[in-house]
């Protein structure tokens, strides 16, 4: 995240003013355009994350976990009742669009940046990309609307 922020800061500062004609939509998505926008929403969900599941089991912090039958903490109570609260629910399932999105820019970044610059295999990167990113952001979206309905 540091690192973004320097990259876009210095980016900024080597070319001053800005393009008279912007073709930005031709060669880049939009998920890739608004990079600090999905990175921010990122953020927002890691520390809610950490809030509610790291601080909870592993600092004690908020209310009490519970132990399982073998006498550790019980991380499934912990998911299923926060999961029984809809605005959790709402916020997490929505939250993992952007991660899909970043996830997408990155694997073809990713892949770009360590030199596959064939035309074909582009595509197919693209397309691999896309498919994985809807699998992890679909999976982890599903997960609170299924524990709320369980």
């Amino acid at each position: 995240m540091w690192y973004a922020l320097l990259t876009t800061i210095s980016n900024r500062k080597s070319k001053p003013q800005k393009y008279v004609v912007n073709r930005t939509n031709e060669n880049s998505t939009w998920s890739s355009q608004n990079m600090g926008l999905i990175g921010i929403l990122i953020l927002l969900f890691i520390v809610v994350h950490l809030a509610n599941f790291w601080a909870r089991i592993k600092l004690g912090l908020g209310e009490e976990v519970l132990l399982d039958k073998h006498g550790n903490k019980d991380v499934y109570e912990v998911t299923y009742s926060l999961f029984q609260n809809f605005y959790f629910v709402i916020f997490y399932s929505l939250l993992a669009f952007p991660l899909g999105l970043h996830l997408h820019h990155g694997l073809k970044s990713a892949f770009k940046t360590l030199g596959f610059y064939h035309k074909k295999g582009l595509e197919l990167l693209a397309k691999v990309s896309l498919i994985y990113a809807l699998i992890i952001s679909v999976g982890f979206g599903l997960i609170p609307i299924i524990v709320y309905f369980k």
